[in-house]
Formats: C-alpha cells, sequence, structure tokens
C-alpha cells in the first residue's frame, strides 16, 4: 500500500490499541493521549518502508533519509543472504525483507527506540517524538505539507513535539513509545500482506515451503491485490471511517476511558 494509506491505517490501529489497553486496565487513556498514541502509530506506519530509497519516508528529509533508505536497503538484504536457507535466493535488493518481518517489528524497531532513549536521554526523546510526528504528518496531510515545504513543515513538526513534551509528557514514556512504533509497523505489514508481493512475516524463523523468506499473502493465490490500486484507496477510506468510528466511542466515555 501507498504511504497515506498505511499511516491512516496505522492511526486506526493505534486508536483500536488505546480501547483495548484502557479497558484491560493498562493504561487509562483521555481523548487527547489517545490521539496522541495513534498519532505516534501513525507515523511509525511508514517506518518498514525505511527499506525503499523512493518511500514517504526516504523523501522526508531529503539526502539524510534517501541515504538512510540506502543503507537499511543494503543491510535488509545482507541480513536476507545471512539468514538464507538452502532454498532461498540471495538479493541485492532488500525492500519489504528485514524490514517487513515480525522480528524487525516486536524488536528490533522498539528496541531500537527504547535504546536512543536510554543512552540519549531527554533530547533523544524529544528527536524520536519529532522523528514519528514528521512522519505522521507526511503520512496523514501529505498535500498540506507539501505546500508548506521543508521549513515550515519542519517549523511545525517542532512545534507540535514541544507542545506535547510540555502538555502530555506522559504519553511520551519510552515503553509508550515503543508500543506505539510496533503497533505502526504490524499495521503497516498488515497492510502489504494481500498485495502481490507479500510479507516475509516469520521470515528468517519459521520455514514456508521450504523455505526462510517465504512470503506470506492473507489473500489466497489470484486474489492478491496491487499495492497502489483500487484495493489501497479502499482500505484508505476505510481506515478514515474507522478512525473516526473509533474516536466517537472514546470521546463517547466508552470503554471507560476518561474524558
Amino acid at each position: 500500500m501507498m504511504g497515506p494509506t498505511h499511516s491512516a491505517s496505522a492511526f486506526a490501529a493505534g486508536l483500536a490499541t488505546t480501547i483495548a489497553l484502557d479497558t484491560a486496565n493498562i493504561y487509562n487513556f483521555t481523548p487527547a493521549t489517545a490521539l496522541i498514541f495513534a498519532g505516534i502509530t501513525a507515523g511509525a506506519g511508514l517506518l518498514p518502508d525505511l527499506d525503499h530509497p523512493q518511500a514517504t519516508l526516504a523523501r522526508t528529509w531529503g539526502p539524510v533519509s534517501k541515504l538512510l533508505a540506502q543503507i537499511t536497503n543494503s543491510i535488509s538484504a545482507g541480513f536476507v543472504n545471512l539468514t538464507a536457507g538452502p532454498k532461498d535466493k540471495h538479493v541485492s535488493n532488500g525492500h519489504r525483507k528485514l524490514t517487513h518481518t515480525a522480528l524487525f517489528s516486536l524488536f528490533i524497531a522498539p528496541a531500537i527506540v527504547l535504546a536512543l532513549i536510554s543512552f540519549g536521554g531527554f533530547w533523544a526523546q524529544m528527536a524520536v517524538v519529532y522523528f514519528f510526528v514528521t512522519l505522521a504528518l507526511q503520512g496523514l496531510f501529505r498535500d498540506y505539507i507539501k505546500s508548506l515545504g521543508p521549513i515550515l513543515a519542519n517549523v511545525l513538526a517542532i512545534g507540535i513535539t514541544y507542545g506535547l513534551a510540555q502538555a502530555t509528557p506522559e504519553t511520551l514514556h519510552p515503553t509508550l513509545l515503543a508500543f506505539a512504533v510496533a503497533v505502526g509497523c504490524i499495521a503497516h505489514i498488515a497492510g502489504d500482506a494481500p498485495t502481490h508481493s507479500g510479507v516475509p512475516f516469520f521470515a528468517p524463523f519459521i520455514r514456508m515451503g521450504g523455505k526462510r523468506w517465504n512470503d506470506v499473502h492473507l489473500l489466497p493465490k489470484g486474489m492478491t491485490v496491487s499495492a497502489s490500486g483500487w484495493a489501497n484507496t479502499a482500505l484508505f477510506v476505510i481506515s478514515i471511517v474507522l478512525s473516526v468510528v473509533l474516536f466517537g466511542y472514546i470521546v463517547g466515555g466508552e470503554f471507560g476511558l476518561v474524558i
């Protein structure tokens, strides 16, 4: 799926997660903090495509993010070749490989967030929040952000980050941030799983068809969809409608959320 759709679906997944966490009495959200959590997941919804030099994330910070995407692509390809089984083909392009696995979503990405904040302290925490706020803005409001230009877009992201740190610092707890990143990445992978390429979600630990890097498809063969076709538009619309419905529940005080 395309960038805006990944962010929109991750935003909806974030709202659903806040309801689940609140219902289980694991963490109590207000409508405002639920939106913030979902906003971070919306940004993280673009993270798995860090392995694609032409993706939304790679274009967000110009040459810097493009270089990071190229490095990630090479690391991903190298990891595939390092862990490949006898039936796996060696690859030179790492797109939709390492960053589209459960390993990356549930362990590597959250661990990087926790490590950065642990070693870098407050300013690293703010940098992480700024990173995902910027991605959320790029994903959810792409045309508007593009019209602002890079300078004003960054000023807006910095302003939002500062505002969150001042108004709701509890929502920027490292563990909560890491969890939001995991939710966003899983939402991204779920969106890519029905496409023609599929995703190597269980790689490299679970062999499928004798391969460690076999792709998983949510739809039967012959029913998979294009990443940029009608299914992309449909998922985007469904995600927006679902987000409105979920937030309506939250504002209405359902599931024990505190208003």
